[in-house]
């Protein structure tokens, strides 16, 4: 039986305790976290993120990856790598061509998002969700970025799993 699964929208730069954010608003947002933690009995941290993800925000670890690891609760980061992306031709690069009009070299800004919108994001979502279900621990606390918020309740409650939101974008 599934159990309930408490969302957090926010921005990668914060979930991952950038340089580009103040010590004050990571030290806030990881007392957020905790708190959702101890007040919902969490037992599974999970969260979009991967390896490459951390690379490029030039972090050893996320903020909830931490904290998880302080608490003695589970972790999982749910993000295909840039090498699941490529075999699924969901990357940067084969996004890029498939929005370059033919025999052009430069691509659509437009049509990327699109592709991106449509095909990229829906794909990942999907698999952070299979990736949390394949874990099975409940409750399970699921940061993401904002923008993907919506589409996560929206997944998560057409096959009737227990949502909560707990913040939209933490950061606004």
């Amino acid at each position: 039986m599934r159990g309930k699964i408490i969302l957090i929208g926010t921005s990668h730069t914060i979930q991952c305790g950038s340089d580009e954010c103040s010590l004050e608003s990571i030290q806030q947002f990881r007392a957020y976290i905790k708190e959702c933690c101890q007040s919902n009995g969490i037992r599974l941290v999970a969260e979009e993120m991967s390896c490459s993800g951390l690379l490029y925000h030039k972090v050893d670890a996320s903020v909830a990856q931490e904290l998880a690891s302080e608490l003695n609760i589970s972790y999982l980061a749910t993000d295909l790598d840039q090498t699941e992306r490529l075999k699924l031709g969901i990357d940067d690069y084969s996004l890029g061509i498939a929005s370059s009009p033919s025999g052009t070299q430069s691509s659509d800004p437009t049509v990327r998002d699109l592709l991106r919108a449509k095909v990229s994001d829906p794909l990942r979502e999907c698999c952070w969700f299979a990736r949390i279900l394949e874990k099975d621990i409940w409750p399970t606390l699921f940061i993401c970025g904002a923008d993907h918020l919506g589409n996560m309740v929206t997944l998560m409650q057409s096959v009737n799993q227990d949502v909560i939101v707990a913040h939209r974008d933490y950061e606004r």
